[in-house]
This record gives C-alpha cells, sequence and structure tokens, in this order.
C-alpha cells in the first residue's frame, strides 16, 4: 500500500469518525431521523475501509511471503 492509498484510508476513517460525532450530536437533541442517516451512511463508508484494509492486510501478507 502506498502513502497516498494510507492517508487516503486515514481521512476516510476520519470522516466515518465525523459522521459518527454528528449522528451523536443529533441523538442528544432528539433529532433521530438525522442521527439515522448519518449512523447509516457511516456504516456504509466502514463497511467500504474495512474492505480496502482487509486486502491491504492481504496484499501485505502475500509479499510476505513470496
Amino acid at each position: 500500500m502506498t502513502e497516498t492509498e494510507n492517508q487516503d484510508l486515514r481521512q476516510e476513517m476520519a470522516d466515518i469518525i465525523e459522521s459518527l460525532e454528528e449522528a451523536m450530536r443529533h441523538v442528544r437533541e432528539g433529532d433521530f431521523k438525522s442521527a439515522s442517516i448519518l449512523w447509516s451512511n457511516g456504516k456504509k463508508q466502514a463497511d467500504i475501509v474495512n474492505i480496502k484494509l482487509v486486502k491491504a492486510q492481504r496484499f501485505n501478507q502475500n509479499q510476505e511471503e513470496n
């Protein structure tokens, strides 16, 4: 994984955290509809990042084995 790809993943993770923090703020304010949308979007983003992380881990393992 290149440094640029690493930075992109870190930024995506920061964006997810920001989205989930925003969802929590909406919950505190009683706006559950907005919180649900933000939470759902954050989860979808997290699933995508997780796939990228798994692929990177597999790539690294293959590099070590070869």
